[in-house]
């Protein structure tokens, strides 16, 4: 019987997905910090002082949801935001000791739980399955940009 590509690849990959999502969410619930709010936290890390536009950009995230992270990130007295200098219009985020604290705590954490999930692949395997994501991603921003110019 021939499957089509939605039966055999879109479905496993949904699921996949979702399934790591929830794995991430038992493991971060202790926490109190979700895999949403963490992915912005880690991009945070790579440079402290950033636009929130840029954060959204680095984390494949819409500005919403990312303003709407923030202000969680904020509440919860792991990030600051602080007035951009070079535009009125928009904010720098930093850390708080709090957050570098956590996410310190975090990365080792976030390592282990990834070594499961992946646990038997070969690095060969690794690199060709990232190579094929990074690929239909490649495909994906094509097609948008194609929708976008109609």
């Amino acid at each position: 019987m021939l499957k089509t590509l939605d039966v055999s690849v879109g479905y496993p990959t949904v699921l996949t997905g979702r399934k790591i999502v929830h794995f991430l969410y038992i493991h971060l619930r202790l926490y109190d910090i979700t895999p949403e709010q963490w992915t912005v936290l880690r991009y945070l890390g790579g440079q402290d002082g950033i636009t929130q536009k840029d954060l959204s950009q680095k984390s494949g995230k819409d500005q919403a949801t990312v303003t709407r992270i923030l202000d969680i990130l904020d509440r919860k007295g792991w990030i600051e935001r602080r007035a951009n200098a070079d535009d009125r219009r928009s904010y720098l985020v930093y850390f708080t000791e709090e957050g570098k604290a956590l996410r310190d705590k975090l990365e080792p954490l976030m390592q282990e739980i990834y070594e499961k999930v992946f646990d038997g692949i070969s690095e060969e395997k690794l690199e060709v399955f990232l190579e094929v994501l990074s690929q239909v991603n490649d495909n994906l921003e094509y097609e948008f940009e194609k929708q976008m110019v109609k």
